[in-house]
This record gives structure tokens, C-alpha cells and sequence, in this order.
């Protein structure tokens, strides 16, 4: 299966994964929001395309997919695109099956989020619903709950001040140069600090800035450190 330019639809970004969930082939308009270059995208993961807390629940939706539980699936999703910028939309899976009647591949559509779709894409049919509940019942872990772009990002944000205080933290500074950088006293750094950790729930600084990298909170291409502007006021 190949997406041709003559599938492009305006809104409409189409990737073609294997059962790896590599990328093998995309749409001008999925090329378009990684600058347009087959290269940066091709052959990579889908899964580091997408913001770290949607991971998970995706990645559990989609191996329902590929054992055969269900034909497709529709989730909010957040793609991490270069230069720290996010692109929202509805995701949807669909199993693409092979010969064999295996699943073969997976064609992932993603639609500019619109007014009114959100709550449509999180809904389940009710024997979708009982097989979960069932599933649970023998042992399974179950889905994550699907967290919505939006719940992302105000979970996530940070005030300027402890935005500036991770991104010291990240370079290495001291608590002094910290408090003289961000205009406070050193009890005010560590004031900061101790609330952040508990935020995170992590036990130092250093998991604390491990912490923001994986959350996609400090940029992975950016030095000195620099907080993602989706994740500071």
C-alpha cells in the first residue's frame, strides 16, 4: 500500500506503520509538518512522534489492534514536531490486514481537532466497553485512561519562575546562581524546588530535570536548556 499525493486531503495528515509501527509512508501534509522532508520522517518510530504521556495509552490501543481485538481506535493525541512545537488533533488507527488475514500494517489518520470532536473520538461502542471490562476481569492491566491534549498541557504548565529554575537546574547552575537569576533568595530557590519535586514526585534534581526531559517539557535540541513554550506561562 502506498499514499499517493493523489490521496492528500486538506486537514487529513495519513501515515502507513508497520507492524513495528515504523513509519513507511505518509502524505504530503504529514511530510509538510516536519518541514516537509520525507527524511525526518520516514523510518522512524511513530511512537517518538507523540507526546510522551500518550504513549502509553496508545501503545496499549494499538496492540488490541494488532492482536486482532478490535478494527480501529480514535484518540486526542499531541505530535511532538520539531523545533519544540505540538500539533493536536484526532488520531485514528485503522488495521490494515494482509493475506494471511493477520494485521499486516496500520494506517494512522490524524485530523485537525475541531470544535465538537473531542468527546466524539473518546467514545466507545458498549460491546467495545464489556470486552474492556472483561479483559480487566482476567487479569489484564487495561487501558490507561486517554488523556486529552488539553489535560496535557494544564497539568503540565509551569509558571515562568519554576520554568527558569528547571532549566538552570538542567545547565548545572547552583542554587545561588539559581536565586540570582530568577530574583529570589536561596530560600526561595529551594522553596521552588521542594514543590516541583513533589509535583513530579521525583526525589532530587536530578530526576526532577529526567523528569521534564522525558515529559517533553525541556526540549531535547536546545542549549543552554530551554522549557517548551506549550509548557510555560
Amino acid at each position: 500500500m502506498i499514499i499517493s499525493p493523489s490521496t492528500d486531503q486538506s486537514g487529513l495528515y495519513l501515515a502507513y506503520l508497520d507492524t513495528t509501527l515504523t513509519i513507511r509512508q505518509a502524505n504530503r501534509d504529514f511530510f509538510g509538518k516536519f518541514g516537509g522532508s520525507s527524511t525526518k520522517v520516514l523510518g522512524r518510530s511513530f511512537c517518538h512522534l507523540v507526546h510522551p504521556n500518550v504513549r502509553r495509552p496508545l501503545g496499549d490501543r494499538v496492540a488490541r489492534l494488532l492482536a486482532g481485538r478490535r478494527p480501529q481506535f480514535s484518540i486526542q493525541a499531541v505530535i511532538m514536531l520539531p523545533e519544540g512545537r505540538t500539533f493536536t488533533g484526532v488520531l485514528t488507527a485503522v488495521a490494515v490486514h494482509g493475506d494471511s488475514h493477520r494485521v499486516a500494517a496500520v494506517l494512522v489518520v490524524i485530523r485537525a481537532r475541531n470544535e465538537g470532536e473531542e468527546r466524539e473520538a473518546e467514545v466507545e461502542t458498549e460491546e467495545e466497553v464489556k470486552e474492556e471490562a472483561e479483559e480487566k476481569k482476567e487479569g489484564d492491566e487495561g487501558e490507561a485512561e486517554v488523556v486529552t491534549d488539553q489535560e496535557i498541557l494544564e497539568k503540565e504548565i509551569l509558571m515562568k519562575v519554576d520554568a527558569q529554575i528547571i532549566e538552570g537546574m538542567a545547565e548545572g547552575m547552583s542554587t545561588a546562581a539559581l536565586a540570582e537569576r530568577v530574583h529570589l533568595s536561596r530560600q526561595g530557590v529551594e522553596y521552588r524546588v521542594t514543590g516541583l519535586l513533589r509535583r513530579f514526585a521525583v526525589p532530587n534534581r536530578t530526576a526532577l530535570v529526567s523528569s521534564a526531559y522525558t515529559r517533553g517539557i525541556l526540549l531535547t535540541d536546545a542549549w543552554p536548556p530551554r522549557v517548551n513554550s506549550d509548557f510555560s506561562e
